[in-house]
């Protein structure tokens, strides 16, 4: 019985520390931000070469190209019936931050599902993003925005 009345104050010391930490600033850095439960924001997030989709702490700029910090491994050669990978190679997957790209601009079907004319349209990655950071809110399972707390500059950094 003396655990358990242990136990029971230890938790709710925890609980109450927890929740008098004050809430983070636009001041506190990312790697808290990335840590604490208590807030909600989103990076933004490249599609790259190979099929990546990495979000923004994880790419740096290397020139005239964005590309990821760490290499990936990427299967070269499968076989067999079930496409089993044979061979890796380590690649840095990336994006030119400048060029074009091929877009549907007119769909057509029953469903919308069939794109019938394509265009070529202009890109440029932005290397500087504001974003909004907002209290969690839980609501039946599903975390989302709350109150918004503030905003915050996230550079993509030069690759080392």
């Amino acid at each position: 019985m003396k655990n358990l009345l242990v136990l029971a104050a230890l938790a709710f010391g925890l609980a109450t520390t927890a929740e008098a930490r004050p809430m983070p600033t636009e001041n506190t850095s990312w790697n808290d931000l990335d840590r604490d439960m208590r807030v909600y924001f989103e990076y933004p997030q490249f599609a790259l070469s190979h099929g990546f989709f990495v979000r923004a702490p994880g790419v740096c700029v290397d020139g005239d190209t964005l590309r990821t910090k760490t290499m990936k491994k990427k299967c070269v050669e499968y076989r067999g019936r079930n496409d089993r990978c044979v061979k890796w190679s380590q690649i840095f997957p990336s994006k030119p931050m400048n060029g074009t790209r091929k877009v549907c601009t007119r769909w057509q079907g029953r469903d919308n599902d069939r794109c019938t004319r394509w265009e070529e349209i202009s890109y440029s990655i932005e290397t500087e993003y504001d974003i909004d950071v907002s209290r969690m809110r839980r609501q039946r399972g599903d975390e989302m925005p709350g109150r918004h707390l503030f905003t915050k500059n996230f550079t993509i950094p030069a690759c080392n």
